[in-house]
């Protein structure tokens, strides 16, 4: 529960865009196309803030407990 409440914690502190491109990424399993163009933005710009957010999650949690987590959330 900690890891998950932490994880939660941290991308609600994200920039705005970088929020929305992960989670629909990661919780609403959308293409990196399909949010590119859900946003107007070019994927490039789309695998780029997914990039970004999961650096920062790996930074603060670790790579094990990112990877939990990705796999948790996803069932």
């Amino acid at each position: 529960a900690f890891l998950l409440n932490r994880s939660s914690d941290l991308i609600s502190s994200f920039p705005e865009m970088r929020r929305k491109v992960f989670i629909m990424s990661r919780f609403e399993n959308l293409s990196h196309a399909e949010i590119a163009k859900k946003l107007s933005l070019s994927e490039r710009t789309v695998e780029a803030h997914i990039y970004q957010a999961l650096k920062e999650l790996r930074k603060v949690l670790g790579n094990k407990a990112v990877a939990f987590i990705l796999i948790y959330l996803s069932l």
